[in-house]
């Protein structure tokens, strides 16, 4: 579990940093250039995916609460809406004048699905940290 902890927390504070340390940001890529800068964001992002998918794999995961049947339908519909608020973020729609960042809602929606469904721990680190 601690590795999932680790992954999901790198996660969240290097896609943060920017918004939160523009500061520090603006500093770095000053450093380091642009490219190399956005060469660590990557590789950070890539180590906290591998965190993940390894701290997913080996947690035995232990049941919180149980979700009801009928949340199986409810997150297919809204993975579907999150998958257009995701894409929409990038594509020339009108979806952008009513939400701010759709992109960000989506990842919301996606997290909020997950655990309509999911009530074990380590389902609630993912996707709750994530949300979060």
């Amino acid at each position: 579990m601690n590795l999932l902890v680790a992954g999901v927390l790198l996660w969240s504070v290097v896609h943060l940093f920017p918004a939160i340390a523009t500061g520090g940001r603006r500093a770095l890529v000053a450093r380091l250039g642009d490219g190399p800068y956005r060469g660590l964001f990557a590789l950070l992002i890539v180590c906290s995916l591998v965190c993940i998918v390894l701290g997913w794999r080996s947690t035995t995961p232990v049941a919180v609460y149980t979700p009801a049947p009928a949340m199986r339908s409810v997150t297919l519909g809204l993975m579907v809406v999150a998958l257009i608020l995701f894409v929409s973020a990038r594509a020339p729609t009108d979806i952008k004048r009513l939400i701010r960042h759709p992109q960000l809602t989506g990842v919301l929606t996606w997290a909020v699905a997950h655990l309509l469904s999911n009530g074990d721990s380590r389902s609630l680190v993912l996707f709750g940290g994530i949300g979060v």
